[in-house]
């Protein structure tokens, strides 16, 4: 493309423009036909914390009721982040579908709770 080939500034600038629209308009069609031959692969899923307040009106709990399963040791497996008192809203209902009564120190956001690494401590002396 040559400026002499064309009668005003005008006429050379649209020239360019075109140019360039037809070279990105081959080079998109280019990209899309490479992403529509890949397949599609999604995101792995986020685990979904639940607050305990989330949680006992999700699986209608009462808030008492998860208060007696931490103290005790015996209910489904939490973490502390803070102040704030964590449910993994899968492990809660692997918990239930457990029959209630699953083994919640085997349970790795269980592991931040004191009383769960004293448990799994105390089980590796006893297996020594």
């Amino acid at each position: 493309m040559n400026r002499a080939q064309h009668s005003t500034a005008g006429d050379f600038i649209d020239a360019i423009a075109d140019s360039v629209t037809e070279r990105v308009a081959a080079r998109l069609a280019e990209l899309l036909q490479t992403c529509e031959s890949r397949p599609h692969q999604a995101a792995p899923a986020q685990p979904v914390y639940l607050t305990e307040k989330e949680t006992c009106a999700r699986y209608r709990f009462h808030p008492k009721t998860l208060q007696a399963y931490r103290r005790e040791g015996g209910g489904p497996p939490f973490m502390r982040a803070g102040k704030k008192i964590l449910y993994r809203a899968d492990e809660v209902e692997a918990w239930l579908r457990s029959g209630g009564n699953g083994d919640a120190a085997a349970s790795p956001s269980a592991l931040t709770n004191r009383r769960a690494r004293r448990v799994a401590v105390q089980e590796a002396r006893e297996s020594e």
